[in-house]
């Protein structure tokens, strides 16, 4: 079965991924950084919005007669866009320099993959740029969208994900700006079946079985014992374990697009994967 067939590469891609986080775990440091600073700037905009009581300015932009508002509040989200978007493309950037120098038999610490993220500082803004403009595009259309609309939507939104999903390596190894980044992320991923949505996918619904065991946790806990301290301090416990375990998911998904990248652009089978595995997820195309 497909679904079956995309889990099993998915395990295997993930242990091979794991290889290389254990040889080099330091770089978890980044997804950690990456979160805590996204959430300085979901604060940076949420509590200057609380604190001047704009939430019924917020509610009021799907009114028709709102255009003023509306133009003001994508151009917040537009900000907090191009802040997630640099800041979880920096850090991205940073464990992607490592994870690659580790898989071509360079030793890297911290400070080697924070060192070449600040040389490429301009293409992760100009990345940063583009997405958030496509971010709040796509959001735009959406929201005037019927069913139908929404789902082309999605469907756009899928392609735009796909294409870009060798940007950040592409920054990182060739030192190139954003837009030429795209092209030849693009240009990589026509050359390949595009395997690559379908594990994406799957890293999901990695994710996704990582949360399962933690929301079970709580919600037998606040069954139980409903609004008690042993129903708080579990909650507590299970989302700093939930959040540790994002870190790890996050992590080796970069590692696997960096090993990809290696595998694609350079025909190179980075250490802790096989050509075997690598050339399951992407296929040459023969047309």
């Amino acid at each position: 079965m497909p679904f079956l067939a995309t889990l099993q590469r998915t395990w295997q891609l993930t242990r091979a991924s794991w290889t290389v986080l254990r040889e080099d775990r330091e770089v978890l440091a980044f997804p950690l950084l990456s979160g805590f600073c996204c959430l300085l700037i979901a604060a940076s905009f949420i509590l200057p919005i609380y604190h001047f009581n704009l939430w019924t300015l917020a509610v009021s932009y799907t009114e028709p007669s709102a255009g003023e508002t509306t133009l003001w509040l994508y151009g917040l989200l537009f900000l907090f866009y191009l802040g997630t978007y640099f800041i979880t493309t920096y850090f991205n950037a940073a464990l992607m320099a490592c994870a690659t120098l580790h898989m071509i038999g360079r030793p890297a610490t911290v400070e080697d993959g924070l060192r070449i993220a600040n040389r490429r500082i301009g293409a992760i803004l100009g990345w940063a740029f583009i997405s958030a403009t496509v971010g709040v595009v796509l959001q735009a259309v959406q929201e005037r969208a019927s069913w139908l609309g929404s789902l082309l939507v999605g469907l756009a939104g899928l392609a735009w994900a796909l294409a870009s999903f060798l940007v950040v390596p592409v920054i990182v190894v060739e030192d190139c700006t954003a837009r030429e980044a795209l092209k030849r992320s693009t240009t990589l991923i026509r050359q390949t079946w595009g395997e690559q949505v379908t594990l994406n996918v799957g890293f999901g619904l990695l994710t996704a079985l990582v949360a399962l065991p933690f929301v079970a946790v709580v919600a037998v806990v606040w069954v139980s014992a409903p609004q008690s301290a042993l129903a708080y301090g579990v909650s507590l416990l299970a989302g700093a374990a939930y959040i540790a375990a994002t870190v790890v998911v996050t992590a080796l998904q970069s590692i696997f697009r960096s090993a990809l990248y290696l595998y694609v652009r350079h025909d190179r089978v980075p250490f802790g994967f096989t050509a075997a595995s690598l050339g399951d997820a992407v296929e040459p195309r023969t047309s």
